[in-house]
Order: structure tokens, then sequence, then C-alpha cells
């Protein structure tokens, strides 16, 4: 069983051998029953945020697995006021966004064309696109320059 934590979300994902099809599995979030799923996933949503949690997974009184998993701190919107027409070329303004942006932010593209060169995105920058957002790459070569060893 594997948990991942998205802010205040929890993604639980029964690996190859725990899942196996028709069966019924039973989630329990701190021993409380939460409720059953016939797939390898199941998203857990609406959690507090910066709080652990014991999640167990049941399938015919059988334990699959039991582990503990903390949510993330709840993050603060910095929300991109740019001309995202699709053809302003936007690199520089999201790059300083992304270096400014702080461990407790979310980057947040409302509706819009953004459009970009390359990008540096360092360890833990939370992006977020509203619906109709989109990140464009430049068709041009010389806004991917210069090259960033990797």
């Amino acid at each position: 069983m594997k948990l991942i934590a998205y802010s205040n979300n929890v993604a639980v994902t029964l690996s190859y051998g725990e899942f196996v099809y028709g069966s019924t599995y039973c989630l329990y979030l701190d021993k409380q029953f939460i409720g059953d799923f016939k797939c390898a996933h199941y998203y857990l949503k609406g959690l507090e945020f910066d709080r652990q949690y014991e999640i167990e997974v049941r399938s015919n009184n059988k334990i699959i697995g039991t582990q503990t998993i903390k949510t993330k701190k709840e993050k603060k919107i910095v929300k991109l006021s740019l001309k995202a027409d699709g053809k302003t070329l936007l690199t520089k303004n999201i790059q300083k966004a992304i270096d400014d942006l702080g461990d407790d932010e979310v980057l947040y593209f409302p509706k819009g064309d953004y459009l970009t060169g390359a990008l540096y995105l360092k360890n833990n920058v939370d992006i977020y696109l509203e619906k109709d957002a989109k990140i464009i790459g430049s068709p041009f070569k010389e806004d991917y320059l210069p090259k960033i060893k990797a």
C-alpha cells in the first residue's frame, strides 16, 4: 500500500499483489470506517491540513496495510497577473514568480495562454492551473537558451 499526501488530500494506492480484481476493500481513517472501494486507488479529500492520520485498508477482515501519513500545511495562493494571450513571451515573469515562491505558497495560473521558454523549477514548487489555463512552449529555439544541464 502506498500513500501520497497532496495538500489536505491523500491518495491510497494498492500495489500489484495487494489488489485483486473483484475484491472489496474497506478503508479506515484513524480507526473509523470511511467506506469501501473496488479499485486499486482511493482518494481521501478535504482532510485537515498539517495533521497526521492513520490509514488502514482491509479485505475480507484481513489487514492489507496500515500506515500513517501527515497532510501538508495549508499554502497561500500567489496568483499570476500577466497578459496571458498566447503571444506575449512570459518566461522572465513566470520564472521570477517561481523563484520568489515560498515553501508555504502555491503559484496559481488563472485562465489564459501562458507562452514561455525554458523554466527552472526548484524543489517543492506547487503550481495550480485553473480550468482553461495553458502553459505553452515557445516555438522559438532561442527562448530555451542558455541550456540548463540536467
